[in-house]
């Protein structure tokens, strides 16, 4: 298994320890020999500079994907990019525009951030 796969494997797993629901759905698939193939992934954050698009893009980029595009969602306050490598999952990640919300909701999403020991070597 090359660096890529180990990271969408872990990938998985946390994904799945959090929402178990889809590792029964995709068995079932599987047990009906249906093959399951992840054409992309989505990932979500905040723009912040300890989880920001360009910290979380730093991984997929040390591996060999590129970014592609860049987009902005106004009535969801958010920007995201996308990113690509012959071969993979696309990879979008967007990220809140916190500065759009209120001062109540920046202090209660702020309070997480402290906790964040994100390091794109892992």
């Amino acid at each position: 298994m090359n660096q890529i796969e180990e990271l969408f494997e872990t990938l998985w797993k946390t994904y799945t320890k959090l929402t178990p629901q889809a590792s029964k759905i995709k068995e079932l698939f599987e047990n009906t020999n249906n093959q399951v193939l992840n054409d992309h992934i989505a990932l979500r954050t905040f723009n912040n500079k300890r989880c920001d698009i360009s910290k979380i893009s730093e991984k997929f980029i040390s591996l060999g994907y590129i970014k592609k595009e860049s987009y902005t969602f106004e009535k969801k306050k958010l920007n995201a990019i996308h990113l690509e490598k012959e071969g993979y999952p696309l990879v979008f990640i967007s990220q809140i525009k916190m500065e759009e919300f209120s001062k109540e909701a920046n202090n209660i999403i702020s309070e997480i951030f402290p906790s964040i020991n994100y390091s794109p070597k892992d």
